[in-house]
């Protein structure tokens, strides 16, 4: 599936989705990844910034004689989801809970893998995605 999935097709299921009320029961995961920009930063033309030769960065230290530059640059992202609702990189969510229980609920194991997205549905924009290998090994 996520070999083959890309916004399109993304987009086609959002749109045969309707809203409903599912009780979801995940296991406790912390998903974490960090990868260089460098490479993808120079491949965007911000070139200079590497090179000790050529990069120009005033204001940065009070001595302009450093020949400041970029070695690297990081991304990092993470997500863990527990009993207290879930984090992803700088933002939080909480679970809310009611306070009567419809036993007609339907419900949703995660005890299998699955993808998951962290989407902002009214600009319609992928904040995180990720992948579960194995949800039932904590």
């Amino acid at each position: 599936v996520e070999e083959t999935l890309d916004l399109a097709k993304l987009n086609s299921w959002l749109d045969q989705m309707k809203e409903t009320t599912v009780s979801v029961e995940v296991p406790r995961f912390k998903v974490e990844h960090s990868f260089s920009l460098k490479e993808k930063l120079k491949e965007m033309g911000l070139t200079d910034l590497f090179s000790s030769d050529k990069a120009s960065l005033p204001g940065m230290l009070e001595d302009s004689n450093f020949g400041l530059y970029i070695s690297d640059a990081f991304h990092k992202a993470f997500l863990e989801v527990n009993e207290e609702g879930s984090e992803a990189a700088a933002a939080t969510a909480v679970v809310a809970v009611g306070r009567s229980f419809n036993p007609y609920r339907e419900v949703f194991t995660a005890d299998r893998p699955f993808l998951l997205l962290i989407r902002e549905s009214i600009i319609n924009t992928l904040l995180f995605t990720g992948r579960v290998a194995d949800p039932c090994n904590q």
